[in-house]
């Protein structure tokens, strides 16, 4: 993946409004609304989506349908697309922490 700068304007101002860059490693941290699951979240086009997915699609690419974003740097609420990978729920399922992955 190419480098990525903070403060792309392929997306909209109010969405850099609500990150911050964390230099020591590199995420790009949500300040906007965070739900319970930690996930950031934000309007666009009348309905409420997350955050990470925002910068992944309007900096990377389109999500293809049954497949997931995984946080490679463990931030949920990290929306840095350098930080993201997409791939299957198996995988990001058996990535993460969950007594179910750490048990696989």
């Amino acid at each position: 993946m190419a480098t990525l700068a903070f403060g792309d304007a392929r997306l909209p101002g109010r969405f850099w409004d609500k990150a911050i860059v964390e230099y020591d490693g590199g995420c790009w941290n949500w300040m906007g609304y965070i739900a319970p699951n930690g996930y950031g979240r934000m309007h666009l086009d009348g309905r409420m989506t997350m955050a990470h997915r925002v910068a992944f699609e309007g900096l990377v690419s389109v999500v293809p349908d049954g497949l997931q974003i995984d946080h490679l740097c463990r931030n949920r609420s990290c929306v840095n697309p350098e930080h993201m990978e997409i791939v299957s729920q198996k995988t990001n399922l058996l990535r993460g922490v969950s007594f179910s992955a750490v048990n696989a």
